[in-house]
């Protein structure tokens, strides 16, 4: 392979490499500033004593095993928020899974997750449109109505990555492997390339592939030669022209002792001829 090509192919190496950065910069930037516009959405909504949705779909943790085993007691799961009952007149079919804030019975006020076993349904005794609920669980009981402005959402799919974190945070150890340890590991990478730099082991590259850093490092001592060669070029010179004008001021100060000398030999021919 000639060197042509290598330095070709070691371009190509390199432009894919930044473009590999430049992407990689750009969707962990996108992927940041949406969790920081998710958690303040969240906060937003918790701070003025609302359940938390994000983009429509709120996130439901499963308490009880009276779904088992369609849904089994820590799965986590995700649900399409409901805001009114003529939206759940729409929105809900008989099968699928709601959660809603019960009105009656021990469980008054608190969110339960059920199935829905009879489609909305309008109650001509108070004008109210209600769904029927039940638990999945074998043996379990039907719910009372529930009136539609109770439904809170109806259930789309599981989320088990995040059921799993969710539940790990809950923990001393989940907490330290999920965020303590990747800080410390993060922290201990810092301060040991700043060591190294600070050493001179190491350089920071800007980015930059082997094969650039070490151009750049060739084109700076090949300045650094030239800006050497050019002073002492610079010197020499200066030396030279040094030189050159003591050499002048030796020989004009001989000049004048020679015309010093010839001007006396000729005083003393005038006075020798007078006498």
């Amino acid at each position: 392979m000639s060197v042509k090509k290598k330095k070709a192919d070691t371009k190509d190496q390199s432009a894919g490499k930044k473009a590999y950065v430049k992407i990689t910069t750009i969707l962990l930037a996108i992927a940041l500033i949406t969790v920081v516009v998710a958690f303040s959405a969240v906060l937003m909504q918790t701070s003025k004593g609302l359940q938390p949705s994000l983009f429509g779909y709120r996130v439901y943790f499963i308490l009880t095993d009276s779904m088992s085993p369609q849904l089994e007691i820590n799965d986590c799961i995700l649900s399409k928020v409901i805001n009114s009952p003529t939206q759940a007149i729409d929105a809900i079919d008989e099968g699928d899974i709601v959660s809603f804030t019960a009105s009656t019975g021990t469980l008054k006020g608190e969110t339960i997750t059920h199935k829905c076993i009879s489609a909305p349904y309008l109650d001509e005794s108070d004008g109210k449109w209600y769904i029927q609920t039940q638990g999945t669980k074998v043996g379990a009981p039907k719910d009372d109505p529930v009136p539609l402005e109770n439904v809170q959402a109806v259930f789309t799919r599981k989320l088990p990555v995040i059921g799993s974190i969710y539940y790990a945070m809950r923990t001393g150890l989940g907490i330290a492997v999920l965020i303590i340890i990747p800080l410390l590991l993060m922290l201990i990478l810092s301060v040991w390339r700043l060591i190294d730099i600070i050493r001179g082991k190491t350089m920071p590259n800007n980015g930059l592939t082997p094969e650039e850093m070490e151009d750049v490092l060739q084109a700076e001592k090949q300045r650094k030669d030239e800006i050497a060669k050019r002073a002492v070029a610079e010197y020499v010179e200066t030396e030279r022209l040094k030189a050159q004008i003591a050499q002048r001021a030796v020989e004009e100060y001989l000049m004048a002792q020679m015309k010093n000398a010839m001007d006396k030999a000729e005083d003393n021919n005038d006075f020798m001829s007078t006498t």
